[in-house]
């Protein structure tokens, strides 16, 4: 008799253990005096005046039952009148303790955060962030747009950076969402010197939505700078143009080189005759475009773009043309070379232009126009350079 007796309870015991948060009402049919089930219960039902009314009877039987129920604390301090400075103090005195208890409740956390964050107290309301995404992952994706909004304060923004730097073991966490769906850019610029080493993998690709994102928005000044950060600047920064030869690696576009990849539309590194690499070209099935693409940062003044073009075809409409234009006015263009004749050999193109006072970043395209089905052998540019003269 003892063992069924047993085994009933062990079976109350499992069934309240495993019901008590995802489905307490469950719980309390097999344990009615379960005290975590009934919290539960209590942090479900709260919202209307009466349902508050409810669990909090609800929270103060599971805390006279189990007095180390933070989830009950919670609820008692979250039905107290916030008007009164007595039911102030005694909520807080009750959010204390249940803090004290475990630090793991996300919504305890969270009321000292709105708590601390309408006394102007950045610092603090920063720790119980900091508390809450330490011990709950899947509380992140919920808190990362509040911490984002909060650190439009200076105060709690330098007390972010700190704490990020420190390494808490969400930062990574935190950088990807400032810089994939954060709407403060700035911040995410901020952050991304800090956090992202260029040299992983995916650390990489996190900078290449960042520059992306921030060209996309106008912010030139701001990916440059985030650029510059990625150790990706050759070393004389001053050069107007990178991989001019196709040489180097592509790492960060769009201030290195970007190239199309569609079926009609494309550009691709090719192994030159005489050694080196070229760019070859292609388009077809009156597919037109930018096949490649650069942005640039040219200081006012004049200059002279040059680049190299062969095996072109008979119809002039399909050749190469190299053109630069103010970003983002696409409307401004600068400059604009394509070759003389057809043929497969090497033919010199030039052109000169002039950058105004308030061109400060410009786009280097090569464009190309489809006719037809694609060529036996598609266009090559090489040698692309930008030269100041004036």
């Amino acid at each position: 008799m003892m063992g069924i007796t047993g085994l009933v309870l062990a079976i109350q015991t499992s069934v309240a253990g495993a019901f008590a948060s995802s489905g307490p009402a469950i719980a309390l049919k097999f344990a009615p005096f379960n005290a975590g089930a009934r919290a539960k219960l209590a942090e479900q039902i709260g919202g209307s005046e009466q349902g508050q009314k409810v669990a909090n009877e609800l929270a103060s039987d599971a805390i006279r039952r189990d007095p180390l129920q933070p989830v009950a604390l919670r609820i008692l301090a979250q039905g107290l009148d916030s008007q009164t400075p007595a039911s102030q103090e005694r909520a807080a005195a009750l959010m204390s303790e249940a803090q004290r208890l475990s630090r793991r409740d996300t919504l305890t956390q969270l009321w000292f955060i709105q708590r601390n964050g309408a006394r102007g107290k950045g610092a603090a309301m920063m720790q119980h962030f900091d508390i809450a995404l330490r011990a709950s992952i899947s509380a992140r994706p919920n808190l990362f747009p509040f911490l984002v909004t909060a650190s439009t304060d200076p105060t709690v923004r330098v007390v972010l950076i700190r704490t990020l730097s420190a390494r808490p073991g969400w930062e990574k966490a935190f950088a990807t969402y400032a810089v994939r769906e954060g709407r403060d850019l700035g911040l995410a610029a901020e952050l991304a010197p800090r956090l992202l080493d260029a040299r992983q993998p995916d650390d990489r690709v996190l900078y290449q939505d960042l520059l992306n994102r921030l060209v996309q928005a106008g912010r030139y000044d701001v990916a440059w700078n985030v650029y510059q950060a990625t150790g990706a600047m050759p070393k004389d920064s001053r050069a107007p143009l990178r991989g001019g030869n196709f040489e180097g690696p592509d790492a960060f576009p769009p201030f290195d080189w970007w190239f199309s990849e569609e079926p009609d539309l494309f550009a691709s590194r090719e192994h030159a005759s005489g050694g080196g690499l070229l760019l070859r070209v292609a388009a077809s099935d009156d597919q037109s475009g930018e096949a490649a693409r650069q942005l640039v940062r040219l200081a006012p003044g004049i200059y002279q773009l040059s680049a190299r073009m062969g095996d072109l075809p008979n119809d002039p409409a399909e050749w190469p043309t190299l053109r630069i234009r103010c970003a983002p006015d696409d409307q401004l263009r600068l400059v604009s070379i394509r070759p003389s004749g057809a043929g497969t050999a090497a033919r010199q193109v030039n052109g000169r232009f002039e950058v105004p006072d308030k061109c400060h970043f410009q786009w280097l395209t090569i464009d190309l126009a489809g006719d037809g089905p694609p060529q036996e052998i598609a266009a090559w540019v090489d040698d692309i350079a930008i030269v100041r003269t004036h």
